[in-house]
């Protein structure tokens, strides 16, 4: 009996050491592959991180190389070179008045008959120094007010390709620089000077609401209109009254003046080549932000051109 005790006992101890030699195997093969888990994802999560810091560097030189000027400040310098050249033209600018006319039909009273003529009567008279050292002016103070102001939210509507801020320009300041020019290129009736600026005003309205509805980027005739009516219009006006002054009138403009709307006339052309190449995205100005910068330098080319106006 006390030998099949013991062999029993020995059996129990056997199987109960071969039991515990299992679990140990066991516990050891799974504790490696959970260690080898963690650092497999402790790896990729480096890795990923790693990678991450490597591809924004990239992006943001990219970016820096297309840029021409940051847009902070590209206002600052506008700002600046507005008060500058207000001064100038206010200092030294030639005291040229305009004679602004209104057009209506008259009764000719030398003959019987109830015959209409053209008549011609005279309403006020403008400075031109005067009229540009407030629209520079006015222009300075509005670049500070978006550099204060509305800053960050002009730079989150860039962002989205909204320039909210550009269409207020224009229609705010727009028709006077152009109405302006219409003044020294001859034109002296007051509602064809309106219709002159009311056509900027209009087009900005109709630019600011394919903006507002997200339709950069696609192929509308909307903005072809929008982008003809802006660059032609006004300045057909201007043309017309140019030519007739040539044919009619008993002496043409200076070549100075001359020289100075064809320069206009290419800043505005410029402008729309510009925002046609943001709608298409192409080149460089698929990056939005470049695209602005030089629709700032051309606005500042137009308030220089007013600004010659009074040393021709």
């Amino acid at each position: 009996m006390a030998t099949k005790k013991s062999t029993t006992k020995a059996k129990t101890k056997s199987t109960k050491t071969v039991a515990t030699k299992k679990t140990v195997k066991k516990s050891i093969s799974k504790k490696p592959t959970k260690k080898a888990a963690v650092s497999k994802k402790a790896t990729t999560s480096i890795k990923s991180k790693t990678t991450a810091k490597k591809v924004t560097p990239k992006k943001a030189a990219i970016t820096k190389k297309s840029l021409v000027m940051p847009l902070s400040k590209l206002y600052v310098f506008g700002a600046l070179f507005c008060a500058t050249l207000a001064a100038l033209v206010f200092a030294y600018g030639d005291q040229t008045t305009i004679a602004v006319t209104a057009q209506y039909a008259a009764e000719n009273k030398l003959v019987e008959t109830k015959e209409l003529l053209p008549a011609i009567r005279q309403l006020f008279a403008i400075n031109l120094v005067h009229v540009i050292s407030v629209i520079l002016v006015v222009s300075a103070l509005w670049r500070l007010v978006v550099l204060t102001k509305y800053k960050n939210s002009y730079t989150d509507q860039v962002k989205a390709k909204l320039t909210t801020v550009n269409w207020l320009e224009l229609g705010l300041i727009g028709p006077f620089v152009l109405m302006t020019i219409a003044a020294a290129a001859g034109v002296r009736d007051i509602m064809t000077l309106i219709l002159v600026g009311s056509i900027v005003s209009i087009t900005a309205v109709l630019g600011y609401l394919t903006d507002r509805y997200n339709m950069v980027g696609r192929k509308t005739l909307l903005k072809k209109k929008i982008a003809l009516d802006v660059l032609l219009l006004p300045w057909l006006v201007i043309a017309a009254s140019v030519w007739h002054t040539y044919l009619y009138g008993f002496s043409s403009l200076s070549a100075s003046l001359y020289a100075l709307l064809v320069a206009g006339f290419a800043a505005y052309l410029v402008l729309g080549y510009v925002h046609y190449r943001q709608i298409k995205a192409s080149g460089k100005f698929s990056d939005f932000m470049y695209g602005e910068q030089w629709v700032q330098v051309m606005h500042l080319v137009l308030l220089e051109l007013i600004a010659l106006i009074v040393f021709l």
